[in-house]
């Protein structure tokens, strides 16, 4: 019987053949990842910060619906979580389709066109879920058309003519004055 001291060389040894098994194992889904990356990149040409915007507004939409509904007093039931998973999947496809369509068409006279498209559904499902967060925060969709009109309108307002904080929104937000041409007045 020989006694044999353990090294850290010796160490190496044992147990090689789940070693060589994982080395595998972890070597090919590194391989795998790295080829699923690179046909996302390839297909899909979508900034992931504005992904990532999105489901993050259709989270935030999902968490103060829930409490929206608590503060309510509503029971809270699996069909609404559904319709949040259903939300995603929905989302993602429309995403896809305009970046696919977009990729399609990279090389023509429409990649400017079907660029736009693709930027313009991104946007479309941002302001539907922050719509939709408006609802679930004011309680209501016309207080929530009241807060979003409020909201547009400070764009269009001088620094001076904003109200100041803490101030009532304004009901509504005054017509631009008419050109001559539409005052009926020809010059």
């Amino acid at each position: 019987m020989t006694d044999r001291t353990y090294t850290p060389l010796t160490g190496l040894h044992d147990l090689w053949a789940l070693k060589l098994a994982l080395t595998g194992l972890g070597t090919a889904l590194i391989e795998i990842g790295s080829r699923v990356v690179g046909i996302y990149e390839t297909l899909v040409h979508v900034e992931p910060l504005l992904i990532a915007a999105v489901f993050g507004l259709v989270a935030l939409d999902f968490v103060t619906g829930l409490l929206a509904a608590k503060k309510r007093g509503e029971p809270i039931r699996s069909r609404a979580m559904r319709r949040t998973g259903f939300k995603f999947l929905e989302y993602a496809a429309l995403i896809l389709a305009a970046s696919f369509l977009t990729n399609a068409f990279a090389a023509s006279p429409l990649a400017g066109l079907t660029a736009l498209l693709q930027h313009g559904v991104i946007l479309y499902i941002a302001l539907t879920e922050m719509m939709s967060i408006l609802e679930n925060v004011t309680g209501s969709r016309a207080a929530a058309l009241r807060v979003w009109g409020w909201v547009r309108g400070l764009g269009t307002q001088a620094p001076e003519t904003l109200p100041p904080p803490g101030a009532a929104p304004p009901d509504a937000i005054p017509p631009p004055e008419p050109t001559d041409t539409e005052a009926g007045t020809d010059r």
